[in-house]
């Protein structure tokens, strides 16, 4: 399914039952699963090293973003009613936090390290499962070739016997 937002032209994909606008430009993914306006984007560098991409939108969420690989969506911030119209990053005596203003007339905190400790546990269980389903498969493997083997040394053996 193709569709042409401003002029260009952007491929729509559903993942999870949301829509997703890719599209590649100049070896760079842009990458979109706000529904609506967005208002805000700001890259941050999280305790591990990690660069995120963060957005505010007027679909009243903020979003953290992967910029390495795959950019994949890590986190959605709900909390707003109504659209977000900016947010920022500070640091306070018990850790960061991301402060965020709506069009509903609040102000919402949030505690990124909380956050990113929940973005790093689900990578990691991630890379987990991951290993796990390559050591499956590379054992499944051995035991595919450990069988054609056997099943060659037996037909060795019962063309010798024929003889």
């Amino acid at each position: 399914y193709q569709r042409r937002v401003h002029g260009k032209q952007w491929y729509q994909r559903r993942v999870h039952g949301k829509q997703w606008y890719q599209r590649r430009v100049h070896g760079e993914f842009l990458l979109s699963g706000h529904t609506d306006v967005v208002n805000k984007v700001q890259v941050r560098e999280d305790a591990g090293g990690n660069v995120m991409l963060w957005s505010a939108s007027e679909d009243g969420t903020i979003r953290a973003w992967q910029t390495e690989g795959q950019m994949n969506l890590l986190e959605t911030l709900t909390g707003h009613t109504n659209g977000v119209s900016g947010f920022g990053f500070v640091r306070t005596a018990s850790g960061s936090k991301l402060i965020s203003g709506g069009f509903d007339k609040t102000v919402q905190l949030y505690d990124v390290e909380k956050i990113e400790k929940r973005i790093r546990d689900i990578a990691e269980e991630m890379e987990r499962i991951f290993r796990e389903q390559q050591d499956a498969k590379r054992q499944k493997l051995q035991e595919l070739k450990e069988q054609m083997a056997l099943e060659a040394s037996k037909k060795k053996k019962g063309k010798k016997g024929k003889k």
